[in-house]
């Protein structure tokens, strides 16, 4: 799993990322993961440190759908 800068992006993959405490509402962090064909995976996220009615949501362009993460017992499955 790895993410990509929210800004100036040249497709360099981070395992580690900070990002500023401003602006959030519009941040989109791109996310990639690299597994075996057929294998299931499962996203989930404790969204910590974040400002009240901040919401978080893990978007899959492939399927065209957003799920929202920063709800109790969310998650989102793929194969």
């Amino acid at each position: 799993m790895f993410t990509q800068l929210v800004g100036n992006n040249v497709n360099k993959n981070y395992q580690i990322q900070s990002l500023p405490n401003t602006d959030l509402e519009s941040m989109i962090v791109p996310v990639g993961l690299k597994a075996a064909a057929t294998t299931e995976i499962t996203f989930s996220a404790e969204a910590m440190n974040l400002p009240s009615g901040l919401n978080v949501y893990l978007e899959d362009k492939v399927n065209n759908t957003f799920t929202r993460l920063d709800e109790a017992n969310a998650s989102y499955k793929v194969t």
